[in-house]
């Protein structure tokens, strides 16, 4: 397989909350299908990633958990995080289904 192959080659998306100050967001990464890189924490931890890519975001109102907006796609600034949870790893179902 080569480069592009093993690229476009993802897992399913993993689900995470990330915050950032007072702001809340609920998305999408996808985690390459790639030995050893296969957990959110892999690509948060790579020393060459910046940003973040989420998709199926929703905003949140904080202190309420209020959905206040969707987008397909955000980017956000690692260094900017607060936190990242991982909602749901890849291959596996989440905690509350």
């Amino acid at each position: 397989m080569d480069d592009a192959d093993s690229y476009d080659a993802l897992s399913e998306p993993a689900r995470v909350r990330v915050e950032l100050g007072s702001r809340v967001f609920l998305g999408d990464v996808k985690i390459p299908d790639t030995p050893f890189m296969s957990r959110v924490s892999d690509i948060v931890n790579d020393n060459e990633r910046r940003f973040l890519p989420l998709a199926n975001v929703e905003a949140l109102d904080g202190p309420s958990g209020r959905v206040i907006s969707r987008a397909p796609f955000i980017l956000v600034r690692l260094d900017a995080v607060d936190l990242i949870m991982p909602l749901r790893e890849p291959g596996k179902r989440s905690p509350l289904d």
